[in-house]
């Protein structure tokens, strides 16, 4: 065989490997990204049944931290509650890096060692707390997408402020119930369709007493 033809063999079989090896490359991304969607779907199911934020930073940090294969992760809330979460809970509060207001402000995610910090922000950008995640060395923190990671900070912080939105309409709820309660008179709230938001007990007492018992919803238009 001539030196051409072995040359143009080595270069068929450099660039088989080459295939080989991008395929392979290829096969993991995409099994990353598939991993990725299934985290995510899982988080909003998870989203939607919390009731408060520490729970749903109780339902997110196991799955965050299995997911990106991460020795342990914490969220620190940097708002006036200073809270923080961890898990495994064995953990002890996490230490934050020099420049954490950089971090928040920077929208970006930021490596220290074996450690990456990512800002968790609200819709409307605001810094809602760090989420901190760990590995073994820094060789496995640095083979993350932080493109995904800085996605994930971005759909946590949407959550949070979600419910922050929710606790604080039950709060103005129960204010309103609490004043239309206190109020002697019969009252009934309706909306324009007059279907019944609230009424108070002198409302659900005065339906009783017109119907002979059979109602005590305190709908006074219905009767």
């Amino acid at each position: 065989m001539c030196s051409s033809d072995l040359q143009l063999q080595d270069y068929a079989e450099n660039l088989r490997v080459m295939v080989d090896e991008r395929t392979d490359a290829l096969s993991r991304e995409v099994e990353a990204r598939q991993a990725d969607v299934r985290l995510f779907v899982k988080l909003l199911e998870d989203m939607r049944q919390s009731a408060s934020r520490a729970e749903l930073w109780n339902f997110a940090l196991p799955q965050i931290c299995k997911r990106f294969g991460a020795r342990g992760i914490a969220y620190v809330c940097t708002m006036a509650s200073q809270n923080y979460y961890v898990w495994p809970e064995s953990q002890e509060a996490p230490e934050l890096p020099d420049d954490y207001v950089g971090v928040l402000t920077g929208s970006s995610c930021i490596q220290s060692g074996p450690r990456i910090f990512v800002p968790v922000e609200s819709s409307s950008g605001n810094a809602e707390g760090i989420l901190c995640l760990y590995w073994g060395t820094e060789a496995e923190a640095s083979s993350h997408d932080r493109g995904v990671l800085l996605a994930l900070g971005r759909q946590l912080g949407t959550a949070a402020e979600n419910l922050t939105a929710i606790d604080s309409l039950l709060r103005q709820m129960n204010v309103l119930e609490t004043i239309v309660e206190g109020i002697t008179d019969p009252l009934a709230l309706m909306d324009a369709s007059c279907a019944v938001l609230t009424v108070n007990q002198a409302a659900r007492q005065l339906t009783s007493e017109l119907t002979d018992g059979s109602r005590t919803d305190g709908n006074m238009l219905a009767i």
